[in-house]
């Protein structure tokens, strides 16, 4: 069986083939939940265009990391969300929860802000201060 499938944003056209219905059904739920997930995003009550959402793969030949990002020009540029892969490799799925199993704010979108390197000495001779006058 075939079936030709239009994501709702109407950026992807994909054909599917599969054995039967459940196969087809499995295909296309794991191509919504990776790239149709967010075809209407909005992230801290801003509507972002699905045309300022990239897919981006980054990492080095033993690791890589899988995200989607808003891209530059969009008011809400830097924000991203992160893909995990599971151990065996064969399936991904957006990155919703922490480590603890807490749900994500903005539904796993987050803005990645690097610390300042001048913040970091400040913040370690704080913490060295700190440390000074423990009274232990």
């Amino acid at each position: 069986m075939k079936l030709l499938y239009k994501s709702f944003c109407g950026r992807y056209q994909i054909e599917f083939e599969g054995q039967d219905n459940q196969s087809l059904f499995e295909q296309v739920a794991t191509f919504q939940e990776i790239f149709e997930n967010d075809s209407n995003l909005t992230i801290e009550n801003v509507k972002v265009a699905s045309s300022d959402v990239k897919l981006r793969v980054r990492g080095t030949s033993e690791s890589k990391f899988y995200e989607m990002y808003v891209a530059e020009g969009s008011k809400m540029a830097g924000y991203r969300l992160d893909y995990t892969v599971t151990k065996n490799g064969n399936m991904m799925f957006p990155r919703r929860k922490d480590k603890e199993g807490n749900l994500i704010k903005n539904n796993g979108w987050y803005r990645y802000e690097a610390v300042k390197k001048e913040d970091s000495v400040k913040e370690q001779k704080s913490a060295a201060d700190l440390s000074k006058n423990a009274p232990y």
